[in-house]
């Protein structure tokens, strides 16, 4: 299976993954009556995704820094002269670097998902106001 869809599953509510965001013309008023909680739980989901990935991006950040200075100290114990431009090119490399990136790719990839379900319920909102002008205006009756 796709890892995305893994970690979609591990986390995100079941219930945000299954939304249906249809609407039925002929509930109109019980479908619009829901938007607005909809919207508020959506927007709680997309926060705290968002908060996992600066959490990630932070930690991503402390690995990086507490790398670059373990393998100047290698190189400097071993005879070395470092470079910046050396060090930039391993710190990718330490095994602690790559699983701190991995956790930051993957809350992207969640806070993204999170995000474009977010904004399909608010054009859901939309596409209800839309609906019941044209009710409100007569368009749907022969």
């Amino acid at each position: 299976m796709d890892v995305r869809k893994e970690w979609l599953k591990e986390e995100l509510p079941e219930w945000f993954l299954e939304l249906e965001l249809g609407i039925d013309p002929k509930a109109l008023d019980e479908v619009a009556a829901g938007q607005a909680k909809l919207v508020m739980e959506c927007s709680m989901v997309v926060a705290w995704a968002r908060g996992r990935r600066m959490a990630a991006k932070m930690a991503l950040q402390q690995v990086e820094s507490e790398a670059y200075v373990r393998l100047r100290r290698r190189i400097e114990e071993s005879g070395g002269k470092p470079t910046e431009a050396q060090l930039g090119r391993l710190v990718p490399l330490e095994d602690d670097y790559a699983a701190a990136y991995r956790e930051l790719i993957k809350w992207e990839f969640v806070s993204r998902y999170a995000e474009g379900v977010f904004e399909a319920v608010r054009e859901r909102g939309a596409n209800m106001r839309e609906l019941a002008r044209l009710y409100t205006a007569g368009y749907f009756t022969a």
